[in-house]
């Protein structure tokens, strides 16, 4: 009896051991497999991780040789359009001393009686033609003989000729502009809608041979290209503008240093510029846009799109991704930073020298006070964004965003 129960127990001691074992086992096992499973995941997240990094590079590879083909094709475009130019420069002048000569002639010849009405053949009663008498008194030199082709309108250049208004309907321009005229008259159209500034394009680019060395021309073709560059949904024709409008700006530069709307609209230039340039000439690039900002604040505190525009640049190298970071650690001893901070209090400082006038600068307001956690503070925003009137095409664009962005936080309001 007492043999059969160590036999029990003998047993039951056996059963609890492998009942005991096999959950352990089964736990090992269970831990084993999650262990797994979540090395599988990382290892997933890390491919996708790398095929993602592997898309941008393919974009910005496929970006970079775009923008050599369209730099190719532009140098081939400049070349053919100076010889235009060359060709339609002089073609000008020696048309504007052919009709100065031919001005000049005729007053002689009603002075004197002789002239160009001698030289005319009459026609008689029988339809016939009969030669002109010849006159005694010998013929002077006409003008025309005097004037040297390559220099046409040097012997007349004091020679005033009040040219007719220009028509301002339809794009059809006649004559020349005075500068300050021309300048003010494009002030007024870029304050415009988007006809207008379209109508100043043209404007511009019809007096560019005449003004091409006035800084004030120069920096208002170049805010004119700007103003345009949204307007365009080619590729090409965006670029073409954008590499036009820094053109002009650096032209300007380099007649006036100190003119504080010059260094602006190179800044403004650069930043559309930037849209076709690959990562490493984009964060250069910016580098040299801060340093023009810097300048033309310095030049004038009072212009809030200027605050603007470095609110923008500040809020820019915070949004910042991992790979641009590291490639301007790698350009720059001290690569650029910035905090949300300072782009909010650049865009309030903007809000405070132009009220209510900005719908872009408020818009950024709303998103940096979301970016600082603010919900409330950037629903008002972009309720007052909203409120304000749309004039072009930039305007529209922010309308759009702060309506979808007001959509996402609106559940969020407190």
């Amino acid at each position: 009896m007492l043999t059969d129960d160590l036999t029990i127990k003998q047993l039951g001691v056996s059963f609890s051991l492998i009942i005991g074992g096999g959950i352990v086992v089964y736990l090992l096992t269970q831990q084993q497999k999650n262990t797994t499973r979540r090395q599988v995941l990382a290892l997933k997240n890390e491919v996708l991780s790398l095929r993602s990094l592997l898309n941008e590079s393919v974009k910005e590879l496929t970006r970079e040789i775009e923008v050599l083909r369209l730099s190719l094709k532009k140098d081939s475009n400049r070349d053919r359009e100076g010889l235009y130019k060359h060709s339609s420069s002089t073609t000008l002048r020696s048309v504007e001393s052919f009709t100065s000569a031919c001005d000049v002639l005729q007053v002689e010849d009603r002075d004197t009686g002789d002239g160009l009405q001698q030289c005319t053949p009459t026609v008689n009663s029988k339809g016939e033609k009969s030669k002109s008498k010849k006159t005694k008194r010998k013929r002077r030199t006409s003008p025309v003989d005097s004037i040297r082709f390559e220099c046409g309108t040097s012997h007349f250049r004091h020679r005033q000729v009040e040219s007719p208004p220009i028509s301002v309907n339809g794009g059809d321009h006649v004559g020349k502009y005075p500068l300050d005229k021309l300048l003010n008259r494009a002030d007024d159209l870029h304050l415009g809608n988007d006809e207008d500034r379209e109508e100043s394009l043209r404007l511009m680019q019809d007096h560019e041979t005449l003004y091409d060395e006035e800084s004030g021309f120069l920096w208002r073709l170049a805010r004119t290209h700007v103003s345009v560059y949204d307007l365009r949904v080619s590729h090409e024709e965006r670029h073409l503008h954008a590499s036009s409008a820094v053109d002009c700006a650096q032209r300007a530069l380099m007649l006036c240093t100190d003119s504080s709307d010059i260094y602006k609209w190179l800044a403004i230039s650069l930043g559309a510029i930037t849209d076709f340039l690959p990562t490493k000439q984009k964060i250069e690039t910016g580098w040299t846009l801060r340093d023009h900002i810097d300048r033309a604040i310095e030049l004038n505190e009072k212009d809030a799109i200027l605050r603007y525009i470095r609110g923008r640049w500040f809020y820019g190298v915070c949004q910042l991704t991992w790979i641009e970071r590291k490639l301007a650690a790698t350009l720059f001893a001290k690569p650029p930073s910035a905090k949300i901070e300072q782009a909010l209090e650049e865009f309030q400082t903007a809000e405070k020298l132009a009220p209510k006038t900005n719908k872009s600068n408020q818009f950024y307001l709303a998103k940096c006070e979301y970016e600082m956690g603010d919900v409330d503070a950037a629903l008002e925003w972009l309720e007052k964004a909203l409120d304000l009137p749309c004039t072009n095409k930039d305007d529209r664009d922010t309308h759009r965003e702060c309506e979808a962005m007001l959509v996402r936080l609106q559940p969020r309001r407190r």
